[in-house]
């Protein structure tokens, strides 16, 4: 089959529109197309589009506009009710107050978006004004309700915030001191007394203050972040109070590891000296029975 041969006629293509309506096209139509699209075609040249707005108006349609209404209604929804769910504590919602001006400006931008939408399909399909506004008003409803909880959760206190902050670091200097307590408890245990279930405790304690690590981040950035927001009422903000405890969080941990790794090597020096026959050696101190052991002596030596 030989393939079909280009005319030269149309291979220009910086021709006026007019010259390429009625010379190029209509010379060669039975190569291109019919005279009758031809004509078609170049009648519109008279009727051109205003703007590029009256493109976008012939590309809508009812089907996205009821997807456009279904997706943000259900956004609506979910994030209404996950607002519900948070706590109201004021520290809480202090931290999480720049995550929830971000989904309050989302919805504004998606809440945007389906008015001119609308807007532009009620212009397109008239007939549809009256169904098209009813879903405006009902997702402008929702809309206005879920705003007054953005407005309530991102509605701050700073005499509240403070007073809940110091609050938070008076609780949890109480659990530190309680859990320096326990840690000198343990390392205060003769060798002689050693358990295994002792160390187990030990490290029973040690995931409890790893736990906390998150809690302290959270307060230290809450005391950043009111520095930086509220400069005037510096002083008022309990930032070297909160230092102070995370420190002690921080020392706390390593010394609860420094003691779990004596109380296993004062238990096996123990259980050594049990099974030599040198009991007397487990009496010492754990540095002198450390040392005997190490040297092949008896303490005291």
């Amino acid at each position: 089959m030989n393939p079909v041969e280009v005319p030269n006629s149309i291979k220009t293509n910086k021709k006026p529109p007019q010259e390429f309506w009625n010379g190029t096209l209509v010379d060669n139509y039975n190569f291109l197309m019919s005279e009758e699209l031809i004509c078609r075609c170049k009648s519109s040249l008279d009727e051109p589009f205003i703007s590029l707005n009256d493109l976008a108006v012939h590309h809508v349609s009812y089907n996205e506009l009821e997807k456009q209404y279904v997706e943000l209604s259900d956004w609506c929804a979910k994030i209404s009710d996950v607002i519900k769910k948070i706590s109201s504590n004021t520290l809480t919602c202090y931290l999480r107050q720049k995550y929830y001006e971000d989904l309050y400006e989302q919805g504004l931008m998606r809440l945007r978006m389906f008015k001119q939408y609308s807007n532009k399909l009620i212009q397109r399909f008239p007939d549809l004004n009256i169904v098209i506004t009813n879903k405006m008003e009902i997702i402008y409803k929702i809309w206005n309700e879920l705003e007054a909880r953005f407005i309530g959760y991102l509605d701050e206190d700073f005499d509240q915030i403070i007073h809940d902050l110091h609050d938070e670091l008076r609780l949890f200097e109480e659990w530190i001191n309680t859990i320096e307590e326990q840690l000198e408890r343990f390392n205060s245990i003769r060798n002689e007394k050693i358990l295994p279930e002792d160390i187990q405790d030990l490290m029973k304690v040690q995931d409890e203050i790893k736990s906390r690590n998150s809690r302290v981040s959270s307060v230290i950035e809450i005391c950043d972040r009111l520095k930086a927001d509220y400069r005037q009422e510096i002083d008022q903000i309990p930032f070297d109070y909160a230092s102070d405890l995370e420190n002690r969080w921080h020392q706390m941990w390593i010394n609860s590891v420094e003691i779990q790794c004596k109380l296993e090597d004062r238990c096996k020096i123990f259980k050594l000296c049990v099974l030599e026959g040198n009991a007397e050696l487990s009496i010492f101190p754990f540095d002198n029975a450390l040392a005997a052991y190490a040297y092949g002596t008896t303490p005291g030596e």
